[in-house]
């Protein structure tokens, strides 16, 4: 018996350079937008989740995971530089600490569950 189409495995089309270069523009551009171009960085946060989504969802789950630990990263550095990046007036200290470990976990999430999408 031939195998019918639908037993076919299904691949994703190869992802090219020019996409990961794309992803890694898109979180510079996010990074540098938000880190320069407004005044409280924490409510701008939600627009790394842009990049990420689209990484896992385009290049799949290795590559929207590399692209929250790029995020992630790029956050946690610049917040441990300056004290005044990512602080909501009311938190301060470990509180601080404790949102932004909270919001790189649902980063590398959504990666995750994009990709199996």
């Amino acid at each position: 018996m031939r195998p019918g189409l639908l037993d076919r495995p299904t691949r994703r089309p190869r992802s090219s350079v020019l996409e990961h270069l794309l992803v890694a523009a898109s979180i510079a551009l996010v990074s540098e937008v938000t880190l320069h171009c407004v005044v409280n960085q924490q409510a701008f946060l939600d627009i790394y989740f842009l990049p990420v989504a689209w990484a896992a969802w385009r290049l799949g789950e290795r590559t929207g995971v590399t692209a929250a630990l790029a995020s992630a990263a790029i956050v946690f550095v610049s917040a441990s530089m300056d004290a005044s990046l990512f602080a909501h007036p009311d938190v301060g200290g470990w509180m601080r600490w404790t949102d932004l470990a909270l919001w790189a976990g649902f980063l590398f999430l959504t990666a995750t569950v994009v990709a199996m999408l």
